[in-house]
């Protein structure tokens, strides 16, 4: 019941939220913001994130994801925007559990605007506000296909380098903290990520990194 009660408050909050952003949205526009690009659309490679949950029967679960394919759109004038993952993989340790789901839907308002904050700058883009996701089309081990729905709601930051001005981002990083609803197990999460390409950059960096701050005298 105390999941339960806290999923039924977050859910009020984010949803609140985004009627604010939907009244925001209402006051007119000037000249200047008519004459700017009014929505963004855009394709990412994805995220391979680590992901911990504390839930249902005192556990704590860990996760390894990956969300492939990033499809998304945002409004500027109203920060509200989607997100639709066609690819998304996860493993969980404690059940040596392998999920594959073809549908991953976001909907996001990015606070920026309407806080006043301009938090993008030349060649990428910062998203940070409540979000509400829904995920199915499951097939786990490989073997068993279903139609089970998982939610989660809570806060996103995330970062997207676009590549030459192009609405094509290689390099994204991304952190969430929310609730989640999937398989009667209700948690509190926690996710951090980076892009495939930012992924392997940072592995291969590494190691010359390290090389490098040890030849120079470490501390």
């Amino acid at each position: 019941m105390c999941y339960y009660m806290f999923m039924k408050r977050l859910l009020s909050i984010v949803f609140f939220l985004v009627l604010c952003g939907y009244c925001f949205a209402e006051s007119p526009a000037s000249d200047k913001t008519e004459k700017t690009v009014k929505n963004i659309f855009g394709f990412d490679t994805g995220i391979l994130a680590t992901d911990i949950s504390y839930g249902t029967g005192k556990t704590f679960v860990l996760k390894f994801n990956a969300n492939l394919a990033d499809f998304y759109f945002e409004n500027i004038k109203t920060g509200l925007g989607m997100e639709f993952f066609p690819i998304n993989y996860s493993y969980s340790l404690s059940a040596n559990e392998h999920t594959l789901s073809f549908a991953k839907l976001y909907l996001i308002w990015n606070m920026d605007k309407v806080m006043g904050i301009n938090f993008d700058g030349a060649g990428y883009r910062l998203t940070f506000g409540p979000f509400l996701s829904v995920q199915t089309l499951n097939l786990v081990n490989f073997e068993n296909f279903n139609t089970n729905f998982s939610y989660s709601a809570g806060i996103k930051y995330a970062i997207k380098e676009n590549a030459l001005k192009s609405p094509v981002s290689i390099f994204s990083s991304n952190i969430e903290l929310g609730y989640n609803y999937s398989n009667s197990r209700h948690s509190i999460y926690f996710t951090i990520g980076l892009s495939p390409i930012g992924t392997l950059v940072s592995i291969l960096v590494s190691p010359f990194a390290y090389f490098s701050f040890l030849f120079n005298g470490g501390f």
